[in-house]
């Protein structure tokens, strides 16, 4: 169904078609993806490597597979490692229509370095993020007259959180969105392969129990409710269609009269939704499950497997370090034979397939890995794995990136101050951000981004500090900088005046030590001279 235009969200009908679409499988496989993608990123990655093992393997030996699955997360290690935009914090100049001191205060209440390191490794991974600057009711904040006060905050949100009309003219662009609830009510629990072969079910906060509650609800059990915004209209309806009045405004309107998101994408080719990324979400499973593989070649084969074989010997033996075998051998009877059958498995080239693969991976993925010794030593306890990655750097281009980040912020600033005036206008902006006073219609600033910082070790960075500082081509201020690329000009150069004050302190404290300790010294010396009260008394 198209929406040409935003009218049409008023028909119920309308909105009934848009669930069904929503609920349909087209769309829940795109927020499947989405989502997957999103778990992995936050750490849940060993129900889809079970899934994967499940695939090739019965159950029970998945089932005695499950303490060894390995749940080492690359993906969230090379998505870290790609989104660099806000690795050091940009600089940030007042263009218009506001001063920069107000510019300063209002970004950093806004948490805008924060919110757009989440939003940039939600690009990277996801291909796509949209940010949504919501209003936030404040209730422990009243007027006089008891009504509630409101703030906003920036959130970057992931994929399967939302849906989108397209704009009929522009398929890259949004007339609407939709926030809609998304649960994998299929995906494979982390519960016992076993059991959920028996049907089954392991209550998991993140799976839900299927109840809607009061204390700490999982998302998954939460009524399902749709929320509308559009630059005109904004309201909420439910699974029928239904405007849901108590959670909509009076007239149904948008109060600040643009759409709050912001979206961000890679690489879109004509449609609202990039597409892409597959190769390092399965590689990084993939990856794990040969892992897993190891782990369990190595339990099944790490230990002998013990015979017997005689005439007359029990069918079964308990063997242990504290075990003695006794057997009564008749003459003629052939003598036992007694031993331990050993394996030899190549573990050390399935450990040298996961770290040529993990090398493709992240060559493939714009990351050069460099030399690694995956050595366990007295020097070095890195793993050739994580050693590989934190030493990859990046050799494609990040200025795409930034440019991406160049022109969003901006407009995401701007929504915010839609939120901040409208609110500060009403008398129902809470106190802290009421002190910002309001922003000036049209302001603008521009961004610089600061360069991207190789990977160095700790006696790296400092030898390479010193270095610079030896032979004048850095101030303190930017040794700090370097040191700390989080940290502002302004915020580098404070601390470099307390570091300063406190060395003068303790130069002046040592100074005042030393000069008490020559008072001391020529009072001893004075009442030791001769012709002294004390020096007479001993003569005579």
């Amino acid at each position: 169904m198209k929406i040409h235009n935003e009218e049409m969200i008023l028909d119920k009908e309308v909105r009934s078609v848009l669930i069904k679409e929503i609920e349909g499988t087209e769309n829940v496989g795109r927020k499947r993806e989405a989502f997957k993608r999103y778990e992995i990123l936050k750490d849940r990655i060993k129900k889809y490597i079970l899934a994967n093992l499940l695939e090739e393997l019965d159950p029970e030996t998945v089932q005695d597979m499950q303490s060894r699955i390995a749940t080492v997360n690359i993906y969230k290690k090379v998505v870290g490692k790609k989104a660099r935009v806000y690795r050091t914090t940009p600089k940030r100049e007042a263009v218009e229509n506001i001063t920069q001191e107000q510019l300063d205060e209002f970004i950093d209440k806004l948490g805008m370095n924060i919110k757009m390191k989440k939003a940039n490794k939600y690009l990277e991974a996801m291909l796509n993020t949209d940010v949504f600057v919501r209003p936030i009711k404040e209730v422990q904040e009243l007027t006089q007259n008891g009504t509630a006060k409101y703030s906003y905050r920036v959130d970057p949100m992931p994929p399967h959180k939302y849906d989108v009309i397209q704009d009929a003219n522009d398929p890259e662009r949004a007339m609407g969105y939709i926030l809609s609830p998304y649960h994998e009510q299929t995906a494979v629990s982390d519960q016992n392969p076993q059991t959920r072969e028996q049907g089954g079910a392991v209550s998991n906060f993140r799976d839900g129990d299927g109840k809607s509650q009061a204390i700490a609800d999982s998302p998954a059990d939460q009524d399902k409710q749709y929320v509308w915004w559009g630059n005109k209209y904004h309201f909420t309806f439910n699974k029928d269609g239904d405007i849901i009045t108590a959670l909509s405004p009076e007239d149904g309107l948008n109060p600040i009269g643009v759409l709050p998101f912001e979206s961000l994408a890679k690489d879109r080719d004509g449609e609202f939704w990039a597409v892409g990324g597959e190769d390092l979400i399965d590689g990084s499973i993939l990856i794990n499950t040969i892992l897993s593989d190891i782990y369990y070649i190595a339990k099944m084969h790490g230990t002998g497997l013990f015979y017997l074989f005689g005439k007359g010997v029990p069918k079964s033996y308990k063997v242990g370090p504290n075990q003695a075998i006794t057997m009564d051998v008749a003459e003629g009877d052939p003598t036992p034979t007694i031993g331990f059958a050993n394996a030899n498995p190549q573990l050390n080239e399935h450990k040298n397939l996961v770290e040529q693969y993990l090398a493709i991976l992240l060559t493939t993925n714009d990351l050069e890995p460099g030399s690694v010794q995956g050595q366990l030593s007295a020097t070095s306890s890195n793993s050739g794995v994580q050693e590989m990655i934190m030493k990859s750097e990046p050799v494609g281009s990040v200025e795409d990136d930034q440019e991406i980040f160049r022109i969003a912020e901006p407009r995401i600033a701007k929504k915010a101050a839609r939120w901040h005036n409208l609110y500060l206008d009403k008398g129902l902006l809470i106190d802290d951000l009421a002190k910002i006073g309001k922003i000036p219609d049209g302001f603008d600033y521009s961004i610089k981004f600061g360069a991207v910082q190789q990977f160095m070790s700790e006696q790296e960075k400092l030898t390479v500090i010193e270095q610079r500082l030896a032979i004048g081509l850095d101030s303190m201020i930017d040794a700090i900088m370097l040191d700390n690329p989080d940290l502002s000009y302004a915020e580098a150069e404070k601390r470099l005046k307390k570091m300063l004050e406190a060395k003068v302190k303790r130069a002046k404290e040592a100074m005042e030590n030393m000069i008490g300790e020559d008072n001391a010294d020529n009072e001893d010396e004075s009442e030791l001279q001769p012709g002294s009260s004390e020096g007479t008394e001993g003569a005579e």
